[in-house]
């Protein structure tokens, strides 16, 4: 039998990636490329229903003055749509128009104390598998061997990227925190910082407040950025931006 300590050490990893707030926006970039290139009369219709919310809540000159300052209208328009309490595009309806599920029971549909020993279980099992792993005769095979092997050989990790992955969920989705609008007060920040070279709170709040028909002072931006965008900002480098229609959106 192979000694317990030997074998190859599997390296620690860092807190998950923003996985789940990537594969969201891909949903919605997914829907901008498809009506951009599909149904661009519906796309503009749907984008005026965005100007109106501005225009009836005072702020066009906001949005004149983030176009003066280097933005493009119709793509900034596409990222202001998630804050409209009424579905703009029937296919994210379920995804964006909601803060986010805000507590721990709604975004798992269990309990937070149940959650937390199922994960802690399945860190336990992740140990075991590894244990077993480095000790078994032919355990040496595995990180070496085919990749029907090899992957067993990473299931400890796999499990333990799962379990961390949840716990980024619970605490950024599910504990009383607005996932859903962070992600995208994140996205029409960065755009608006990269195009103009400055953030804008007071506009980028205006047009945020006038979309979902409610007060969102500069103050709390600016309080919404200090806690939550150096975690965000680089979500907008997914470049869901790549249709040739908003040249000023493009890397």
């Amino acid at each position: 039998m192979k000694d317990n300590h030997s074998g190859p050490s599997i390296p620690a990893r860092n807190e998950p990636s923003s996985l789940l707030e990537r594969a969201l926006l891909g949903v919605n970039g997914a829907c901008l490329d498809y009506y951009v290139k599909h149904e661009p009369e519906e796309f503009k219709r749907k984008l005026g229903s965005i100007a109106k919310a501005i225009k009836n809540g005072g702020e066009t000159p906001s949005l004149n003055a983030l176009v003066a300052a280097g933005c493009d209208e119709q793509f900034l328009l596409f990222l202001l749509h998630p804050f409209s309490p009424t579905p703009v595009f029937e296919t994210l309806k379920g995804i964006f128009y909601t803060p986010g599920p805000g507590n721990a029971t709604a975004l798992f549909k269990r309990k937070p104390g149940e959650v937390k020993r199922l994960l802690q279980r399945l860190g336990k099992i992740a140990d075991d598998i590894e244990f077993l792993n480095v000790s078994f005769e032919y355990g040496w095979v595995l990180p070496m061997g085919e990749p029907e092997l090899n992957r067993f050989w990473r299931l400890p990790e796999t499990i333990r990227d799962y379990t961390r992955f949840m716990q980024h969920l619970g605490k950024y989705f599910g504990s009383g925190s607005e996932g859903v609008h962070n992600i995208n007060k994140a996205v029409v920040t960065a755009y608006v910082k990269r195009e103009t070279k400055r953030f804008h709170d007071k506009e980028v709040a205006a047009l945020i407040g006038a979309v979902m028909g409610n007060c969102y002072a500069e103050t709390d931006h600016k309080t919404w950025r200090y806690k939550h965008y150096k975690r965000l900002h680089e979500l907008f480098n997914l470049n869901y931006a790549h249709t040739s229609a908003f040249p000023g959106a493009a890397e």
